[in-house]
């Protein structure tokens, strides 16, 4: 017998913490980012849905076309975005916590 398919959670959404994000230096180039960019690999939502909130990057609007162009700088890894998204996520779980 076949597994029913599971039903599509929805996505977190998390205003506050996107904002949160936003107010961090750039990860790509480090200066004022102003963004929060939704980290789109590695996660299982599927084609054409947005990731969850809590799966954003800081970035600056320069930055940010250059992702989306697929121009990010070789010093810009997979790696580096996952340990970017963690380390904030863990800051972000501090703060809440006080």
């Amino acid at each position: 017998m076949a597994k029913p398919i599971p039903k599509p959670r929805k996505p977190i959404k998390d205003r506050k913490y996107l904002e949160w994000v936003a107010s961090h230096p750039c990860l790509v180039c480090g200066g004022p980012a102003g963004q929060a960019h939704h980290v789109r690999f590695g996660h299982a939502a599927g084609m054409g849905t947005k990731p969850d909130d809590l799966r954003v990057i800081p970035v600056c609007a320069k930055c940010h076309d250059k992702i989306h162009n697929a121009k990010i700088p070789p010093h810009i890894g997979r790696e580096e975005i996952y340990e970017g998204m963690i380390e904030l996520l863990i800051e972000w779980i501090a703060k809440e916590r006080k």
